[in-house]
């Protein structure tokens, strides 16, 4: 028998639960908190090991096993062309931290199910004997943290419900097609809480279509943000668009309004984030003419481009045709009012 069959629950509640596009993953919490722990990239932040240390010392034998796990992981991240997230253009930063590897975590219910998806995938026998021993040696220090968790089964309730309730559900489901055209059909956007220190501000990073919401179980949970969970989630459509397509967009809209990638990024975020949100939630109430943006160029900006999404999603129209091109002159003629008298 597999040493990752024997691998057992680590909390006493089910590994998922939460009906709807917020859903608890033990595999993802214990995921998240020992790919930090073993501070395989310098990227990654530092506070999951902080935790660590504090609450346990860190022996030779913990070093040589972090290290171990470090090389595995660097290994399958370096090698996928998922985890090539260098470089940036008008819609941010590429996609990192995402790959098979985290996927196979993200995905499932447990441990054991994630490392079965990790053989399938290619990772050698030896390479999933050391993970399965790595998870089961430390899985009382892990519980000790994740223990936290449990309470995340009812508080995703009320995520779920504030989810559809705020109208972002609607909202996501048709900015997906609209910006990534027939590739959006295989596209998600999933939300996965995970455990985080309660002193520390909650903090929403993306992993692919996986939004993975850092939130203390009971300190954070009163209040899940979700316009900030939602322009996360605008984000990741984003950056999932294919690199062809961000790369003529960038094109288009440097030739018109080079030097407003920050403002243009901001504007995505809400138009699509919260105006398109609150639209569909106050409908004939809907104010377009309230303050949205951050700066007045932004907020003008939006009441232009408002509009132009709604005529454009009527019409079916692609984010990658009219509306960019449009939104790029735009830019222009708000950038000229801005420096000229």
């Amino acid at each position: 028998m597999r040493l990752y069959i024997i691998l057992v629950t680590l909390m006493v509640c089910s590994p998922l639960f939460g009906a709807g596009v917020a859903e608890y993953s033990e595999s993802t919490d214990v995921f998240e908190l020992m790919d930090h722990v073993t501070r395989w990239d310098n990227s990654l932040t530092p506070i999951y090991r902080d935790a660590w240390v504090k609450k346990f010392s860190l022996t030779l034998e913990d070093k040589s096993q972090f290290s171990q796990y470090a090389a595995i992981r660097k290994k399958s991240y370096e090698k996928s062309p998922m985890g090539q997230g260098d470089g940036s253009d008008i819609f941010g930063d590429f996609p990192k931290g995402y790959d098979p590897f985290s996927h196979a975590f993200y995905s499932s219910k447990s441990i054991g199910e994630a490392l079965r998806k990790l053989e399938k995938k290619g990772v050698t026998a030896a390479e999933i004997k050391f993970l399965s021993s790595f998870y089961q040696k430390y899985k009382k220090n892990i519980s000790e943290f994740v223990k936290e968790s449990s309470h995340f089964s009812v508080k995703l309730l009320d995520l779920n419900k504030d989810w559809k309730y705020s109208a972002m559900d609607k909202s996501i489901k048709k900015a997906i097609p609209f910006i990534l055209g027939k590739q959006g059909q295989k596209v998600k956007i999933l939300l996965r809480p995970v455990w985080w220190p309660k002193n520390i501000p909650p903090v929403v990073d993306i992993r692919g279509p996986y939004l993975i919401l850092r939130y203390h179980p009971l300190a954070h949970t009163n209040n899940w943000q979700i316009s900030t969970i939602g322009k996360k989630a605008i984000m990741a459509i984003l950056q999932a668009q294919p690199k062809n397509q961000r790369s003529n967009l960038t094109k288009v809209f440097e030739e018109k309004c080079k030097g407003r990638d920050i403002e243009l990024q901001s504007a995505l975020l809400t138009l699509f984030g919260e105006m398109m949100p609150a639209k569909y939630k106050e409908k004939k109430k809907f104010d377009l003419y309230q303050d949205w943006g951050p700066s007045t160029f932004v907020d003008i900006y939006l009441k232009l481009l408002f509009p132009l999404l709604e005529t454009e999603i009527k019409n079916r129209g692609a984010f990658a045709g009219r509306f960019m091109s449009t939104a790029s002159s735009l830019c222009r003629k708000v950038h000229r009012l801005a420096v000229v008298p």
